[in-house]
């Protein structure tokens, strides 16, 4: 995956959209560094990388869990490249929402890489965000495409 976008549109007049190329980013790095000869970084290099891989997939496991974890009636509506839908519920627990979302989203059949997980989130973030300065009153439900 080179590039992706997201787009989104909620209830009451909501959109948002965004897009990225990062992740083509570091699959390039790491490839020019695997085909570069003698490197005397190269394990620095490498370990850099690795780094910074970690640190986007943890920040995509923390924003899973601060959006399952959001107790709202909500139903969310994915097209494009990925297709589901999921109701969030007010009494699921974070874990139960948690592993539901996840297997929705692994039931795709395309994986959800890093970016596209930390955009995704934001989205909903935002949506949420939205809801409490502008619409404290549901229904709440947001369509949302991924293009990869």
């Amino acid at each position: 995956m080179i590039g992706f976008e997201i787009k989104a549109n909620g209830l009451g007049g909501w959109s948002w959209d965004r897009g990225a190329w990062t992740e083509g980013s570091l699959m390039l790095a790491k490839i020019a560094i695997t085909v570069s000869g003698k490197n005397p970084y190269k394990g620095a290099q490498q370990g850099t990388l690795a780094g910074i891989e970690e640190g986007f997939q943890t920040l995509r496991v923390l924003g899973f869990r601060e959006i399952c974890g959001y107790k709202w009636d909500m139903t969310l509506t994915v097209k494009g490249d990925m297709r589901f839908r999921y109701d969030f519920r007010h009494d699921a627990s974070v874990d139960q929402t948690l592993m539901e979302l996840l297997r929705k989203i692994k039931n795709c059949g395309e994986k959800m890489r890093d970016q596209v997980g930390l955009y995704f989130c934001a989205a909903i973030r935002d949506y949420r965000t939205w809801t409490i300065l502008g619409r404290p009153h549901g229904p709440y439900a947001i369509d949302m495409t991924i293009d990869l």
